[in-house]
């Protein structure tokens, strides 16, 4: 193996750089990466999209991009692929999955070209399954099964969060041996403090518009507590936003996409960050708005009371709408708890979570697996 280790990284299934950089996370997603070349790691991208994935070279000059530029149809492209992009996977020392869907192409391919496999994973659709439609659902058992089937081929097992590890460990204790903690990663650069920009809104949220999100509670809360908010974010309750938007005379705006290099200004034009979520994996932007020095609100769930120390680096509230209405209005009449709060969250996040330490301990991953006996 040479010293300097090559890493092909597998796209979530059917996932592209055209479709990151459509959803304004190109950057984010990237970030890691276009480090870990700085450092001298020779990276890949196996993607599901077509030709047209060629034209982020520019923007990634030192990666090399595999897409499907054989126009295949998704479903036979990805069938296809270790021998499609058979050179890839040679050349690759280490084969990584960005998530548990990733299983369908990156498992065969490690498998078939006799690369170690680093199953990564930011949540568990097992988890997410479960909370959503029941232990034991169809749906439940689909996730935890393709779990099972990716971490039984995996040399490394890399989560977000001690509670996904101890997840798995209690489902498949013979895996405990390897698996490896590396949370979410935030660019303390980019997001940091900008005391220079005078705050616009009360409240921001930033998310998907989904049944996980809480969003009838937070705006029901925002409706009590007058303040003025800023909601990110499109997804199936959008009509929810929607109609509370033209009933708040102006209390509410919403931006269904916002880049994610553009949410640190953001961020600075508001006072509180508030996750209502009912449940979390490890929620990035909870993480970019505690480095931007941003108090923060999030419901007590899980996911998001693991990441709080409430009344030190955030405050935490059942997700309620009452009990949010009441910690927004807590925090917004409280300016020097609310500095202090935003002051202890990016100590929290610089020593945690920052793209520096994350670029560290994926490389020690990338050496454990080079020095490990074929």
């Amino acid at each position: 193996m040479p010293s300097l280790p090559s890493l092909l990284l597998v796209f979530s299934r059917f996932m592209s750089l055209s479709e990151w950089d459509r959803i304004g996370m190109f950057e984010r997603e990237t970030a890691l990466y276009r480090r870990l070349s700085g450092r001298g790691v020779r990276i890949g991208f196996l993607t599901y999209g077509g030709s047209e994935e060629l034209s982020f070279a520019s923007r990634l000059p030192d990666i090399s991009i595999y897409p499907n530029h054989f126009g295949l149809s998704p479903r036979r492209y990805e069938r296809l692929l270790p021998l499609l992009h058979a050179k890839a996977f040679w050349q690759a020392d280490i084969v990584k999955t960005n998530q548990v869907s990733s299983v369908y192409a990156a498992m065969p391919g490690a498998r078939l070209w006799r690369r170690p496999l680093i199953a990564r994973q930011g949540f568990l659709p097992s988890d997410f399954a479960a909370r959503q439609h029941g232990a034991g659902s169809v749906q439940h058992l689909q996730e935890d099964q393709l779990e099972r089937r990716l971490f039984d081929r995996a040399h490394s097992i890399t989560v977000t969060t001690q509670a996904m590890a101890e997840d798995i460990a209690r489902r498949m204790p013979r895996h405990e041996r390897v698996i490896q903690i590396v949370p979410n990663y935030v660019d303390t650069d980019m997001f940091a403090p900008n005391a220079a920009v005078l705050p616009e809104y009360d409240v921001l949220f930033v998310g998907r518009l989904t049944e996980q999100k809480n969003i009838p509670s937070l705006l029901k809360a925002l409706s009590t507590t007058r303040a003025k908010a800023l909601l990110i974010g499109n997804g199936p309750q959008a009509e929810l936003v929607k109609s509370a938007v033209s009933e708040s005379q102006g209390r509410i705006d919403w931006l269904p996409t916002v880049p994610n290099g553009d949410l640190p200004a953001l961020m600075a034009r508001s006072r509180l960050f508030v996750l209502p979520s009912l449940w979390e994996g490890h929620p990035k932007t909870l993480l970019e708005a505690m480095a931007c020095g941003m108090a923060v609100i999030g419901a007590k769930s899980p996911g998001i009371q693991s990441e709080i120390e409430h009344g030190r680096t955030g405050w935490l509230c059942p997700p309620e709408p009452l009990a949010m209405a009441e910690a927004i209005t807590h925090l917004l009449e409280s300016g020097d708890l609310r500095n202090a709060l935003g002051s202890q969250a990016r100590l929290r996040i610089l020593s945690d979570c920052s793209l520096d330490r994350v670029v560290e301990l994926e490389l020690d991953i990338y050496q454990q697996l080079l020095k490990a006996p074929a």
